[in-house]
Parts: C-alpha cells; sequence; structure tokens
C-alpha cells in the first residue's frame, strides 16, 4: 500500500506518494513549501486521502471569486439558465455579489465572510425576497465550485442564515372605479398606453403577457384571449420567452367593453399602417426569438396588439412614461401595472364562490396561490349551492 513520504529540499520540505499508473508507467504526486516536516506529512496525508476517495488529487483554486463567477456563469448559467434566469444573475452578479465579493481568492471565502454580506444587504434595506435572492444565487456558484469543479471541498454558504425580517402585513393597491377613471381619461382610445391598461384591468395577465400578444391571439368572435408566450428583453434585445409555468398557458374570455376598445384599436392599426405606407414599421422574429424592425428571411410578420402608431413595437420600457405621469400629473402614487391584475382578481373573488375561476383566469400554478391572495365571496357561494341542490331536487 502507498505511503506519504517526506522529503528536505533546500530550506523546505515536500510531501509525495504513488498515484495510479498512466500507460504501465509508475506516477508520483509530490507537492513543496512546507516549512516543517510534519506540516509536509500532515497535507500529504490529507492530499492521499482525498486522491484514494475521488480518484484525482484534491488542488484548491487559486481563482478568485471574481474570476470564478465568470467561469461558472459562462460554463453553467449560460448553458442550463433560461433568458431570464441569465438576465437576473447577471444584473445580481455585477450589481452586488462581485464587487462585495469579488475580491477574495475563491478558496479563502469562508462563512464569516459571506454571512457579513448577506447581513450588508439587509443592511442596505434590500428586501427579504432579494437577500433571499442573492444568498440563493451565491449559494448555486460555490455549490458548483464544488461539484463537479472540485474548486473547493466544501460550500461555505452551508452555514450562512437569511437575516430575520419582521412580517408586516402587505396592503395590495386597488385600482378603483374612480382612478381607473382618470387613468383612461388621461390615456384614451387612440393613445399608445389605452390598449395596454384594457387588457389589464379586464383580463389580469401579467406585464410581459400582454405585450407579447399579437392580434391572430385574439378571437374576436369567440371573445377570447390566447397567452402562450412573453415579451422578454435579454442582451439588449427584445424577443419571446416562455411562460412563469404550465398552467401560465390559458385561454381568456372577455366581455363587450374590451371587445369594443380591441375591435377600434384593429382598425386604427390598419388605418395607420395604410397612412404610413412603407415607412410603417414592421416586426419580425429570427430562428432564435429575436425580435426585429425588418423582414428577416422567409419569417411572417409579427402583427402586435400593443404598438406604436407608425408601427413600432410598444414595450414594457415604454410603459414607464405613462406610469409617471398617473404618479405626478394624476397623483395615484401606488399604481403599477400588477395592480391592475390584482383588483381584477380581487373583483372577481368578492362576486364569485369558485377560486377555480380565478386561478384559470391568471394562470396560478395551483389553487393554494390563488386562495393565498384573494377572499372568496363564500356566504354568496352558499346560497348558490342552496339554489342549484333545490333545482336539482
Amino acid at each position: 500500500m502507498a505511503q506519504v513520504t517526506a522529503r528536505k529540499r533546500g530550506k523546505f520540505w515536500s510531501y509525495g506518494f504513488e498515484g495510479a499508473k498512466i500507460e504501465g508507467k509508475r506516477t508520483r504526486i509530490t507537492q513543496g513549501g512546507f516549512r516543517t516536516k510534519a506540516d509536509a506529512m500532515k497535507a500529504g496525508t490529507q492530499a492521499m486521502t482525498e486522491y484514494n476517495n475521488a480518484g484525482q488529487r484534491f488542488v484548491p483554486s487559486e481563482l478568485s471569486f471574481s474570476d470564478y463567477l465568470d467561469y461558472w456563469y459562462e460554463n453553467h448559467v449560460m448553458v442550463n439558465g433560461s433568458a431570464n434566469t441569465k438576465s437576473s444573475y447577471k444584473n445580481a452578479i455585477e450589481k452586488h455579489i462581485r464587487p462585495a465579493l469579488g475580491k477574495y481568492f475563491l478558496k479563502s471565502l469562508n462563512s464569516d465572510i459571506l454571512q457579513d454580506f448577506i447581513n450588508s444587504l439587509k443592511k442596505a434595506g434590500l428586501s427579504k425576497n432579494t437577500v433571499k435572492y442573492l444568498k440563493s444565487c451565491t449559494s448555486s456558484a460555490l455549490s458548483y465550485a464544488v461539484s463537479p469543479c472540485r474548486y473547493i471541498a466544501v460550500s461555505p454558504m452551508l452555514g450562512v442564515r437569511l437575516p430575520v425580517y419582521k412580517k408586516e402585513p402587505k396592503n395590495e393597491y386597488l385600482v378603483t372605479q374612480d382612478d381607473y377613471k382618470k387613468i383612461v381619461a388621461e390615456f384614451p382610445p387612440g393613445s399608445n398606453f389605452y390598449i395596454p391598461f384594457m387588457i389589464g384591468y379586464y383580463t389580469g395577465v401579467r406585464l410581459n403577457e400582454c405585450f407579447g400578444l399579437i392580434w391572430p391571439d385574439i378571437d374576436m368572435k369567440s371573445r377570447t384571449i390566447t397567452i402562450h408566450r412573453q415579451l422578454s428583453y435579454n442582451n439588449n434585445k427584445w424577443g419571446f420567452a416562455t411562460l412563469k409555468t404550465p398552467t401560465s398557458y390559458r385561454t381568456i374570455s372577455f366581455g363587450e367593453t374590451l371587445y369594443s376598445a380591441l375591435k377600434a384599436e384593429k382598425k386604427r392599426q390598419a388605418e395607420n399602417r395604410l397612412r404610413y405606407g412603407e415607412y410603417y414599421l414592421k416586426n419580425y422574429m429570427t430562428e432564435d426569438g429575436i425580435i426585429f424592425i425588418q423582414e428577416y428571411q422567409d419569417s411572417e410578420e409579427l402583427d402586435f396588439v400593443c404598438r406604436q402608431e407608425n408601427g413600432k413595437l410598444y414595450n414594457s420600457k415604454s410603459l414607464k412614461n405613462a406610469i409617471r405621469i398617473i404618479h405626478d400629473k394624476l397623483g395615484i402614487k401606488e399604481f403599477h401595472y400588477h395592480a391592475l391584475r390584482h383588483t381584477h382578481a380581487t373583483v372577481l373573488a368578492s362576486h364569485i364562490s369558485n377560486p377555480a375561476i380565478v386561478q384559470k383566469r391568471l394562470g396560478h400554478s395551483d389553487i393554494e396561490t390563488t386562495l393565498k391572495y384573494y377572499v372568496f365571496n363564500v356566504e354568496n357561494g352558499d346560497k348558490e349551492a342552496v339554489e342549484v341542490y333545490e333545482e336539482f331536487a
């Protein structure tokens, strides 16, 4: 059985032990630079144990954590992550993780350093969800350094805890009828913002689901909207992305008010197309899902529901101008697009007793999510149950 030996070379000691044969030839694993024989023997014993257990010698990486993050992002996140994951991880790395931890050697990161980093995020005023996400991102990077990279033996994130946050009740803003009337008066039919607000208010779709709609997704005859994509911004380019969950793929019915608004908008866009002629901007998509304002090979035009007068793609970033006006000019400081979705669900929940209806319209992955955020009118539901059974009996 191979044994660790120590040998002095000049002022320093080195260890050595027999490794696996390669092409029938003996190999020897060595490392020097130890001040005493005892130090060399201790390091050699640990190295041989790990070599025999893992089939390779364990060598702590001399990488800086900054350089390692680049390696992890390129070889793991870019290969396995979705478009949204790539974008959010990149933002987390560049804005928070690298500035705080990039200066350290990967091998020198420990639980104390990482706990201080996580605690500092709370002190800086970041929300619990943001801190939790940054902790998860850092943990994922260091877990990859353990396996498959074997740059470190154990992830130092294992001992790191999320800071305690005082739980405060969260009151979501509901768009009142008066507030909504003010909004559509400020952005009336024909304005760029009117249709996105109408769709959000009357269907409860998510922001980028709304901006991902093209006219073939809307069946004016049956009065339904089918959601099967969302608009996504990645690497400074707009494109389509998959939806949040399988249940996000859904078909939603709508009524007369939205029908009239969509019918008028479709007519307006047809008139604009004729008026602008060859200068009307058309949107096309490449094979990898990137949207261009020019014809791309044999791809069909993307006839977006939300588009500007000249045909240009209208997106969620453009909506920020409208939100600013609503906050500053109209004085509705709490408004954000998601409030339309929350309002839609709350109104439905207060008038119907079946949560599955709201779950389906919102595209929630499970009924528990719907029940967690919305209180249903079970009192009316009980009366409905009596009426149904009386009729049946």
